[in-house]
């Protein structure tokens, strides 16, 4: 009977300090999930798999895409703050999840202070772009165009920011293009090459791809500075449309309360990452800006955006849904 016992005592102490071993292992030490609030092929998602694919060199754990569109990138957020804070499931939080929804929509299912910021990442300047039907081969042209038929062209947006865009767009040229909601950029862009829609305010990284091929058009880029890897394209200002440059943004959030050790290796783990001839070759490509921040300097941004894109979607005149 004591052995029997003692034979119990020391399985439950081998169990327990097995238990004790696990607890105290680093971080990461089982997959990580990275939930992007978008569609699959979206350059989110695009841009998501690579940061995917070098965490998982850096930290030694599989990084794991989840594209989870729907509501604005809402769905996708909610997904990430159902789950435990423990830095095991990353948000690729955006301008419109975590700045542009909150002045679009009259409720969320979550704030601000539900994330914990984790790192920067990239700038991503939009391109006012318009399918190869659409005879327009310059912004005023397609002014023009629009004013001539009141109502009748239309764009298509699959993101908030990309909402605010187009009727920021608007709003400066002071034409009425009708709004199509789509649930991600590539149903959009499927939709223009089709004919079915005629125009959208969309990251190059999306676009360039159809415009190479001659199946899109790309009239302007909607940032202050025509881009190096573009530089024959206009800058929105620079075809003639005043105070109508926006710039979305990509940073990786996660669940609020998550220990500070384990944001902060994730953040080192970024930032060598944004360092990398990797992400230079990526970033030549994508047409994006990186920028590399602390998670400080990360909540700080955000909460400055978030006042940003309230103005901005107060003078593109959009109504909370």
């Amino acid at each position: 009977m004591n052995r029997q016992w003692l034979g119990s005592l020391l399985a439950g102490l081998s169990l327990a300090a097995t238990a004790v071993q696990a607890q105290e292992a680093p971080f990461p030490n089982r997959p990580v999930t990275l939930v992007v609030p978008t569609a699959a092929g979206s350059s989110t998602d695009t841009f998501a798999r690579f940061f995917a694919d070098q965490l998982a060199r850096r930290l030694s754990q599989p990084f794991i895409v989840e594209p989870t569109p729907g509501a604005g990138g809402t769905l996708g957020v909610s997904r990430v703050l159902s789950r435990p804070a423990d830095g095991y499931t990353l948000l690729m939080g955006t301008s419109a999840t975590n700045a542009a929804n909150f002045s679009l929509f009259k409720t969320l299912p979550y704030t601000p202070a539900d994330f914990a910021p984790v790192a920067c990442l990239y700038l991503l300047p939009p391109v006012v772009a318009v399918g190869a039907h659409v005879p327009a081969k310059t912004v005023a042209e397609l002014v023009a165009l629009a004013k001539a038929s009141p109502g009748k062209l239309t764009y298509g947006y699959g993101s908030s920011s990309n909402k605010i865009g187009a009727e920021l767009f608007k709003a400066r040229a002071g034409v009425d293009i009708l709004g199509v909601p789509y649930k991600g950029a590539q149903q959009v862009i499927g939709d223009i090459l089709g004919g079915r829609i005629d125009m959208n305010v969309e990251s190059a990284t999306t676009v360039v791809p159809h415009a190479e091929k001659g199946t899109m058009r790309i009239l302007a880029v909607v940032s202050e500075k025509r881009l190096a890897s573009m530089p024959d394209i206009p800058t929105i200002e620079e075809a003639g449309l005043a105070n109508a440059v926006m710039t979305p943004w990509v940073g990786i959030f996660t669940k609020a309360g998550t220990p500070k050790p384990v944001i902060d290796r994730l953040n080192a783990a970024l930032g060598a990452t944004l360092a990398s001839p990797e992400y230079t070759q990526l970033e030549a490509r994508a047409k994006s800006q990186s920028f590399m921040c602390s998670p400080a300097e990360l909540g700080a941004f955000a909460q400055k955006e978030v006042a940003r894109w309230a103005e901005l979607a107060k003078i593109a005149n959009i109504e909370r849904e």
